[in-house]
């Protein structure tokens, strides 16, 4: 409820703020209708959704603005979930960019097509939603002929707050069913015994006075670019720290979810190069989640030690142990935008060795391993419009298909019609707790 309020004040703060004297550029109202096409394991009361977008940018002299939210509700049961993707006051003169608030850092450009969320975080009001939240902060431009220099500063922290949890009377739910629940029983001494949750919320001052250290050098050429970054700063998301025991008192395994703040440090490069109308982009990435950028930057969690007592359990089928592993993984793309329509080729590439595990409470396994990828837009007639894309995991063999043909009438009015497959054979894939998700889609959008 607090993180709700948080949002929500923001939301109108910046609201009042710019209105005076600003531009709408975009103000959309729309209604969606999911068919499942079989039943997922958590399945929500949700199958109608409205959905409201605000975006705008304002100029006034030498100060410009940018407000993109969004609110999402299910009709039946007034669910919601909300989303500043970004808001913020810029200054852009000729020697220096200033902006302050929440802005996207565009300094991995592949990294939005394989919802990574390492970066920027991930809306995430649907499984396969790509759109990518801001962070939180000071962002300083500095460019001197063909080098750039940018850097991020921040003392303030909003996590990723949907879809979310909540627990109540021991168990976890959410108003999403694209969101893996932890188990409801387990096996324990060859005994099924149900397993009861509890939450210790933490303080939001502890939760959002946190600080982000980030710098990107950048060269560019006549038609093309080489960028090099790193950056320190909290996980998008919160980590659920648990700990777990036989309670003989309630004849359940009570367990103790603890969300915290963890940083990590990421650290990069890429090159680009345009070559004709075709966009080539080829780079690495390393994500430590164990890093830790002296005092002043200290976790609020702390490290956690593998051995530490209490922070392991082990039952036959439920696991609670901690996994803060270092990942890297090398990227590329080849994109084409022409009078019709847009295509690009994805490839990543998973370089660490280790095997991530997908427990239920401190990391979910990898994404991807080896992926490629493909998408594309093509436009029939002004008012008639194809979207698609593919994503292929070579290793693990998952398969995920998203596909949307939309009509527009009177300009204003856009009507659609999609459907999202995925297919993931292997148990240990990120993608397996929902391979029963599928569904097909109707929708109604109206921008004012």
């Amino acid at each position: 409820m607090k993180g709700k309020k948080l949002v929500l004040l923001s939301i109108c703060s910046t609201l009042s703020t710019l209105a005076m004297g600003s531009e709408w550029n975009r103000t959309e109202l729309s209604l969606e209708n999911f068919q499942r096409l079989n039943t997922p394991s958590n399945r929500s009361k949700g199958q109608n959704w409205g959905n409201f977008g605000l975006t705008y940018d304002f100029k006034r002299s030498i100060v410009e603005g940018k407000f993109d939210g969004d609110i999402r509700m299910s009709i039946e049961d007034g669910q919601t979930m909300t989303s500043i993707s970004e808001g913020y006051f810029r200054y852009k003169g000729t020697e220096n960019d200033i902006a302050l608030g929440r802005k996207k850092l565009n300094w991995n450009p592949n990294e939005q097509f394989w919802m990574l969320g390492h970066i920027n975080g991930v809306r995430g009001f649907r499984l396969l939603d790509s759109k990518e939240e801001g962070l939180i902060g000071l962002h300083y431009v500095n460019p001197a002929g063909p080098l750039k220099t940018e850097v991020f500063l921040s003392y303030f922290y909003v996590p990723t707050l949907s879809p979310g949890i909540k627990i109540e009377n021991g168990q976890v739910s959410s108003p999403s069913e694209w969101v893996k629940l932890p188990p409801k029983r387990t096996v324990l001494s060859g005994q099924d015994v149900d397993v009861y949750y509890k939450l210790d919320k933490p303080n939001v001052r502890d939760v959002v006075i946190n600080k982000s250290l980030g710098l990107n050098m950048e060269y560019s050429w006549k038609r093309g670019r080489l960028a090099g970054y790193s950056l320190y700063k909290p996980e998008n998301k919160l980590r659920i720290n648990a700990e777990a025991y036989y309670d003989p008192n309630i004849g359940a395994v009570a367990v103790n979810a603890d969300p915290v703040v963890n940083h990590h440090a990421i650290y990069g490069s890429f090159v680009q190069q345009q070559v004709n109308n075709v966009n080539l982009i080829a780079g690495f990435q390393v994500v430590d989640p164990n890093a830790n950028l002296g005092s002043d930057f200290d976790n609020l969690s702390g490290k956690l030690d593998e051995n530490a007592n209490g922070k392991t359990f082990s039952s036959d089928y439920f696991v609670i142990e901690p996994k803060y592993e270092r990942e890297a993984f090398g990227h590329a793309s080849m994109s084409s935008t022409w009078d019709y329509g847009t295509f690009a080729i994805h490839y990543l590439h998973y370089i660490s060795e280790h095997n991530k595990g997908s427990d239920d409470f401190y990391s979910d396994t990898v994404k991807w391993k080896q992926a490629i990828g493909l998408e594309g837009t093509y436009n029939f007639t002004d008012d008639l419009e194809g979207l698609g894309a593919i994503r292929y995991d070579l290793k693990r063999r998952d398969n995920i298909l998203q596909s949307e043909i939309a009509y527009k009438l009177m300009g204003r009015l856009r009507l659609g019609l999609g459907i999202e497959f995925l297919r993931s054979p292997e148990i240990t894939s990120y993608w397996s707790a929902y391979r029963t998700n599928d569904i097909f889609y109707t929708s109604v959008q109206y921008n004012f």
